[in-house]
């Protein structure tokens, strides 16, 4: 049974700084299926990074889920930002993902 990853992130809940995530819904990947999960607070999800588990994003459509980007924390002056990309940037960044 292959699984994208420990942790799927549908939506995000921005904090009133629009660069700061407070909270990502989470589905969990169960192989044949997506579970719907709890909530997750960034907090949590920059931890469970920390501990080595797999998060990605994914995005619904027309003929279901579709696979995103992995998720990775990245570190900064003491301080954790989790990202899909890359970039050295001080905030937060899980791409278009839709607001809830």
């Amino acid at each position: 049974m292959v699984t994208w990853a420990d942790y799927l992130i549908s939506r995000v809940r921005y904090t009133k700084n629009p660069k700061r995530i407070d909270e990502v819904e989470i589905y969990t990947d169960e192989g044949e299926k997506l579970k719907k999960s709890d909530n997750m607070k960034r907090e949590t999800v920059v931890s469970l990074l920390k501990k080595k588990l797999k998060f990605m994003t994914i995005k619904k459509d027309t003929n279901g889920w579709k696979r995103g980007d992995n998720v990775i924390p990245y570190e900064a002056d003491g301080e954790y930002f989790i990202r899909t990309d890359g970039n050295k940037t001080k905030e937060d960044n899980l791409g278009q993902l839709p607001e809830f």
